[in-house]
């Protein structure tokens, strides 16, 4: 593995926890910045596209496709890029899919759930297990 997989998902997951640790902590404040976002056409936009740029940073910096942990480096730009599409070319499909989770805490904390265990996967592999080559 290279420099740049250890080093994505390092970021990835260490991203992944905070936010999931936030979610779990704010679910209520969470449930009202996504009712904003959802009803601002600009903010939904650019949320769509940051999703995109790291999405394709992170598809596009992977050199190898292995049958080894980095797959989950891989599956995890794949999904932030779907998700980045979406937003940006499909923003009705998005707010159909994100309106529940403005009035349920427990969609949140299961989101929030299953995010924590990627990113602490991502962070255990990639920190005690993966040593940087080139």
């Amino acid at each position: 593995m290279t420099g740049t997989t250890v080093f994505m998902a390092r970021f990835l997951g260490l991203l992944i926890v905070i936010l999931a640790l936030g979610t779990l902590v704010n679910r209520r404040n969470m449930a009202k910045v996504l009712e904003e976002m959802l009803n601002n056409p600009a903010i939904l936009l650019l949320a769509g596209l940051i999703s995109l740029i790291i999405g394709l940073l992170i598809v596009c910096g992977q050199e190898t496709w292995a049958w080894d942990w980095t797959l989950f480096v891989y599956i995890s730009g794949w999904l932030v890029t779907i998700k980045g599409v979406m937003i940006t070319v499909f923003p009705g499909l998005f707010e159909k899919i994100g309106r529940p989770y403005t009035h349920s805490e427990g969609l949140f904390a299961l989101q929030a759930l299953v995010s924590l265990c990627w990113g602490a996967a991502l962070v255990i592999v990639s920190f005690l297990y993966a040593t940087p080559q080139g």
